[in-house]
């Protein structure tokens, strides 16, 4: 269980690392609230996909 929670985190911290290089090529803001609402936004995605095929 452990080892699924640290992959999610280290799969959003890569997708909001993405998303914020690219948002700053765009010219646009970057804070740490940023990358918080990024990180958080992937995991709620990615366990909401999750939850919908458990069955």
């Amino acid at each position: 269980m452990s080892q699924g929670l640290i992959l999610l985190l280290v799969l959003a911290a890569i997708v909001a690392y993405v998303i914020t290089r690219t948002r700053r090529r765009m010219g646009l803001l970057v804070t740490g609230k940023t990358w918080i609402a990024i990180m958080t936004g992937f995991v709620i995605i990615v366990l909401a996909a999750w939850a919908a095929t458990a069955k």
